[in-house]
């Protein structure tokens, strides 16, 4: 359990920073979010998630930390409840997908995981991704997909409190089919 005053509330461990090496040559520092994941606090990011990532380097250079024992969606004030850890997971490289920003697979939902300085664009930037793979898997054009999107999509904050200028980290999500998974 964590504690605040004179609450209580269950613990629900995250990792806060997960990423590959962005694209191109330039570091970036693992506070930074973007296409190649790092700083998302997603906090479906956790235990029996799958996350796939867009690979621009060899080896991919996967890095992690930042693990929060609870945290609210938009980690509102920079922080959730910070704690140390261990994080044991599988690499695997799947080849014939083409991923422009990290996707996520929860029990029962897909979600593409967008940032942009402007919530309008991260939320584009999402649908489109999901859009491609939905498209890919049902044979969709872009209006049905859209639409699909208008009765069924959600769109949710993963982080929103402004440590750098791209900030607004989104994640637009569409339940999950057995039938048709959209990455195998």
């Amino acid at each position: 359990m964590a504690y605040f005053k004179d609450m209580t509330f269950p613990i629900d461990p995250m990792i806060g920073v997960i990423g590959v090496a962005p694209e191109g040559d330039k570091a970036v520092p693992t506070g930074w979010a973007d296409a190649h994941g790092g700083n998302m606090d997603c906090k479906l990011i956790k235990k029996g998630a799958v996350l796939y990532f867009p690979i621009w380097h060899e080896g991919a250079l996967l890095q992690m930390g930042d693990i929060h024992a609870t945290m609210g969606d938009g980690e509102v004030c920079g922080t959730g409840i910070e704690v140390d850890g261990v994080i044991t997971l599988t690499t695997e490289v799947i080849k014939g997908y083409t991923l422009e920003m990290p996707v996520l697979e929860t029990e029962d939902k897909w979600y593409a995981i967008a940032v942009d300085k402007i919530f309008d664009e991260a939320l584009k930037k999402g649908c489109r991704q999901l859009q491609q793979l939905v498209s890919a898997v049902y044979g969709w054009t872009v209006d049905e997909v859209f639409h699909y999107f208008s009765i069924q999509g959600d769109f949710e904050i993963c982080q929103a409190c402004v440590p750098h200028s791209t900030s607004n980290i989104i994640r637009f999500g569409i339940p999950k089919r057995i039938d048709k998974p959209l990455i195998k």
